[in-house]
């Protein structure tokens, strides 16, 4: 942490953290008891944020939590294969515009906005779409998003929906989560 102040204090930057809720995963963890496994990943994650909130007020810089609701899934869909990143990177990237504030580069591409439903194509709420993107690409692996949108195969459909678009990467797959591999 103290280098992350340093380059801040350099810079003149400020530093953007996620603002995880770990309560939510306490009983994720595999061994031990709920509360002890809470006590310990929140410890953890109290200890870092404590350290960035305490750099940040002897460098002074300032540090953002931001909310890290569908992050990965934007980098997925709008920068994993714009920008040519792993999706961390491109998550990152994704934590950074919702500190500063600019949504409207969050807003999910007009490809995928005319698959949604009536009521969330007409809808401001970026969010919402985000939503329903998310749990209509749940099972789609995270490389299929480097490739070109199915653009072709969606146009041979009468009705193209979410779910024909997740439809359409699945079958690019040719590592098939089904499949059984031997090492």
């Amino acid at each position: 942490m103290k280098q992350v102040g340093d380059y801040c204090e350099v810079t003149g930057k400020c530093l953007v953290i996620e603002d995880i809720d770990t309560m939510k995963k306490r009983g994720g963890m595999r061994y031990g008891s709920r509360k002890g496994n809470r006590h310990a990943s929140m410890f953890a994650y109290q200890k870092i944020t404590a350290c960035a909130y305490s750099q940040g007020f002897q460098k002074n810089f300032e540090v953002y939590e931001v909310d890290p609701a569908y992050t990965s899934q934007i980098a997925k869909v709008l920068y994993m294969r714009k920008m040519g990143c792993p999706i961390h990177e491109a998550a990152s990237y994704t934590v950074g515009l919702k500190a500063m504030g600019l949504n409207y580069w969050l807003a999910p591409p007009e490809l995928m906005i005319d698959l949604l439903p009536q009521n969330l194509w007409e809808s401001d709420n970026i969010w919402a779409q985000w939503k329903h993107i998310t749990k209509s690409l749940k099972g789609v692996r995270t490389h299929l998003f480097y490739g070109a949108p199915p653009k072709k195969e969606l146009s041979a459909l009468k009705k193209p929906t979410m779910a024909s678009y997740a439809k359409a990467l699945k079958d690019r797959d040719r590592l098939k989560p089904d499949m059984a591999y031997v090492c």
